[in-house]
């Protein structure tokens, strides 16, 4: 997963705020406290919140933010918003990575 912001009317390029991979998120339940640097898939009951801090910004003006999902992303996502399907679909998803391992990287999605 990767954010970004760069400058609505004057583009200087993007600043990077976020690049981490979504398998390095501590999953938990409990919201109550934060270590610097972890990021954290906090699952509440309205659906799930990605946190990670301290991130220096020194953003002023108005910006567009992008954020980046590759596809392993989004079956993250959707595998902690419905922890009691996982065990269903776990298969599907397991079939489509080994599916992409065999693919020629030319013909891999980006």
């Amino acid at each position: 997963m990767r954010i970004s912001a760069r400058g609505w009317k004057r583009d200087s390029g993007a600043t990077l705020i976020m690049d981490r991979e979504l398998t390095e998120a501590t999953t938990r339940q409990v919201l109550h406290s934060y270590k610097p640097d972890v990021l954290y898939l906090d699952r509440t009951p309205k659906g799930v919140g990605l946190r990670l801090g301290p991130v220096p910004l020194t953003l002023g003006g108005r910006y567009q933010v992008e954020m980046q999902l590759t596809n392993e992303d989004i079956i993250e996502l959707f595998l902690a918003i419905t922890p009691d399907l996982s065990k269903e679909i776990e298969n599907v998803f397991i079939a489509r990575k080994q599916k992409l391992d065999r693919m020629p990287p030319e013909d891999k999605e980006e």
